[in-house]
């Protein structure tokens, strides 16, 4: 009599826990402790997982455990990891040094911090680069390790311009007056030749007008000296300043009364100009066309009576400007 004895294993493994316990870890969890089942043919069966590790996404993570006996019964449980990274960085310097300049900071060099998940962190500031306001700009810093941990820090940023201006003036200045007894000042003849700062320049400004030009001022007769002031965008300042010597009026009409005579006039060439009271020692003499331009300049050994030739201008014109020991006149000739 022959018969068949078959052994089939239809028992799955049993868990050796009903419920595996959470496993926790603030950065990654980068091995896995295995847990047992009990199977009735194999004994003690060692689980197998289903992750990936090292396991760092943050939050909650579910990893699955099989337990097979090797007759085709198998058995699962899972178990959570949970990765939740609750340390904020800490910053690698206790205090921040100022950054300090004049006129302005345009780059700031970032601080880190070191954290216990990403090691270290450089951190990012608030600051609207660049920085120009004088005095001290507060500046934080925030150091974030990007699993919803962050710290912050600041630091003075504190611009001190003590740097003065410079300005420079051109030298003192001796004109004519007009008929109206003042002198009109031409464009930018009388401004500042130039001004600068380390930073920038907040007003140039005179005395005169209180304005940041001459042109146009009238100046009158007499010594007038001319205060030029530039200050800074911190308030720092600068001066620089120089004399005009405006020359007294004395109109064509008059010039006999103060004792000159200019003779023959018409005149073709040759000017005589004669002191008639022997007093008005004549100094330097200049011609002028009848557009105010000067042509000519005389300079004269303070003689009473010196003669000029302006035979080699053009018929015209022309004034004669005579300096004295005492005044300044003038005398319209013609030459022809």
């Amino acid at each position: 009599v022959q018969f068949n004895v078959a052994v089939v294993d239809v028992t799955n493994p049993v868990p050796d826990e009903a419920t595996l316990s959470d496993v926790t870890a603030e950065c990654e969890v980068a091995s896995l402790t295995a847990p047992t089942a009990t199977d009735n043919c194999d004994g003690t069966i060692i689980g197998t997982h289903d992750a990936t590790l090292p396991i760092t996404a943050q939050g909650t993570t579910t990893v699955t455990w099989t337990y097979d006996d090797g007759n085709g019964n198998s058995e699962t449980q899972t178990q959570n990891v949970v990765i939740n990274d609750v340390t904020n960085p800490v910053p690698d310097e206790a205090t921040l040094s100022d950054v300090t300049a004049e006129c302005e900071v345009t780059t700031l060099t970032a601080p880190t911090a070191t954290d216990n998940c990403a090691g270290t962190i450089t951190g990012t500031h608030n600051a609207t680069l660049p920085i120009t306001t004088q005095g001290t700009t507060i500046v934080t810093w925030t150091y974030d390790d990007g699993n919803g941990n962050s710290i912050t820090q600041t630091q003075d940023v504190v611009i001190e311009d003590v740097t003065s201006p410079s300005i420079a003036c051109i030298d003192n200045q001796e004109v004519d007056a007009d008929e109206t007894h003042t002198y009109t000042v031409q464009g930018a003849e009388f401004d500042p030749t130039g001004y600068d700062d380390n930073c920038a320049v907040e007003s140039v400004e005179n005395d005169f007008n209180n304005t940041e030009t001459l042109a146009g001022a009238g100046l009158p007769e007499g010594t007038t000296t001319i205060i030029w002031t530039v200050i800074d965008i911190a308030g720092n300042s600068d001066y620089c300043q120089f004399d005009v010597v405006v020359n007294e009026y004395v109109g064509i009409e008059n010039i006999s009364a103060n004792g000159i005579l200019v003779y023959p006039n018409p005149t073709n060439g040759i000017v005589n100009i004669s002191s008639s009271f022997g007093k008005e020692f004549v100094k330097s003499i200049e011609i002028k066309d009848i557009n105010g331009k000067t042509i000519s300049n005389f300079q004269i050994n303070k003689s009473l009576n010196p003669q000029i030739d302006i035979s080699n201008k053009s018929d015209g014109i022309y004034f004669i400007k005579i300096v004295t020991d005492n005044k300044i006149l003038y005398s319209k000739i013609i030459k022809k």
